[in-house]
């Protein structure tokens, strides 16, 4: 306690009377009408060393010339760190103080108590920002998929009037003041020996359960009221699938192998392979970003690829291939299976009848109102980001 007061002397009397000599210093006063957030509000992540970047800002603002931010997190679970991932001992001014003007900030980091410290103010008679912006900006990463959650504690806003010749301490309301970051657990993975690569596909036709994140829908104008929504939402805030930069998330575009590769590895919590080495036929034909995964799921077994050594990665994924996929990411055992419930097993490939079984068991993949399975179908974005979404849940 005596060294977060011992911080805030320094706002009060170094930055403040200091820097702005010449400036009243006005008593401490409520002000309803400012709030301030820490953004995103609940994310959700499968995986260590997820990247989440974190805004503490400001919504209201009246010429902003200074600020006081301390918040909390568990430094058992979370760290600090810059965007490579690297940890660091500061967090970044905003845009309220770093576009136009000369500021000053002072920060402290304990990564051993799980404390940030932060202040800032401009510099001189110059008039900050009016309505909302942002105060401060940092990433964390996740050290353990576990659930944990960063805390606001307490923000003190320092504004102007508009002569720029009187400050004010303000005490906003913390609108948000807490990130909720729940842990969706990876799979263990086994190999087996179908030649084929998978993807999944789930065209039953009934209402996604939403998740309860931050919404993407708003973004993503092409899913706005789609069956699919809430899986496809989950998927994007865990960043295992995004949409286009005009908006659009294309939900019945049919899925490439190499699509669905990238998206079975980060639902299975692999990593990205840095340095891929694929022995493959047509490996030139993998696209450079999709080349790390395709690399991940072949060493964890997900993909061993056709009996040519190819691995077709423009090619549509069928619904025989993504239960096979999803069955050796899950590492379900496989064996002689019911798959007499579809109308059309016969048409089921024997290489892949016995993981249609284990996967539509787990509810992973389920067959269509008519009551075929469609082995040979090509899945589309959204059926596939509705079985990814059931791969997570098992």
């Amino acid at each position: 306690m005596k060294e977060k007061k011992c911080f805030k002397g320094i706002l009060t009397v170094s930055v403040i009377v200091f820097l702005c000599c010449s400036m009243v210093i006005a008593d401490r006063v409520d002000a309803s009408e400012v709030t301030v957030s820490i953004n995103p509000a609940n994310y959700t992540v499968s995986r260590t060393n997820e990247i989440i970047q974190i805004e503490i800002q400001a919504e209201n603002a009246n010429n902003l010339y200074g600020a006081e931010v301390h918040l909390s997190f568990d430094p058992e679970r979370l760290e600090v760190v810059d965007p490579n991932g690297n940890r660091i001992t500061k967090v970044n001014a905003g845009d309220a103080f770093v576009t136009g003007n000369k500021f000053v900030a002072q920060n402290k980091v304990d990564h051993e108590q799980g404390k940030v410290d932060f202040t800032v103010t401009l510099l001189g008679k110059v008039k900050g920002k009016t309505g909302d912006t942002i105060v401060c900006t940092f990433n964390v990463k996740t050290k353990k998929v576990m659930d944990s959650e960063i805390q606001l504690d307490e923000v003190i806003l320092i504004q102007s009037d508009d002569s720029v010749s009187q400050l004010s301490k303000v005490m906003p309301h913390i609108q948000n003041g807490q990130i909720t970051i729940e842990a969706q657990t990876g799979h263990s993975h086994s190999g087996s020996n179908d030649s084929q690569t998978h993807k999944t596909s789930d065209t039953d036709s009934q209402q996604s359960v939403v998740d309860k994140q931050t919404p993407v829908s708003k973004s993503l104008h092409d899913i706005q009221g789609h069956w699919a929504e809430g899986d496809i939402t989950r998927l994007v805030n865990q960043k295992i699938v995004s949409g286009d930069p005009d908006g659009r998330f294309r939900p019945e575009d049919q899925v490439t192998r190499q699509e669905f590769a990238k998206m079975i590895v980060l639902a299975a919590g692999l990593q990205e392979e840095l340095n891929p080495s694929l022995d493959l036929t047509d490996k030139n034909g993998i696209a450079d970003w999709s080349k790390g995964y395709v690399a991940a799921a072949v060493k964890a077994g997900i993909i061993n690829g056709y009996a040519d050594r190819s691995f077709k990665p423009q090619q549509n994924i069928t619904r025989a291939e993504i239960a096979v996929m999803a069955v050796r990411a899950l590492g379900l055992n496989v064996q002689a299976g019911n798959i007499a419930q579809f109308n059309d097993a016969h048409a089921i490939p024997g290489w892949a009848q016995s993981n249609v079984a284990a996967a539509a068991a787990k509810g992973i993949i389920n067959g269509f109102p008519d009551g075929t399975f469609q082995a040979g179908g090509s899945a589309t974005r959204a059926q596939a980001a509705k079985i990814i979404s059931h791969i997570l849940d098992n």
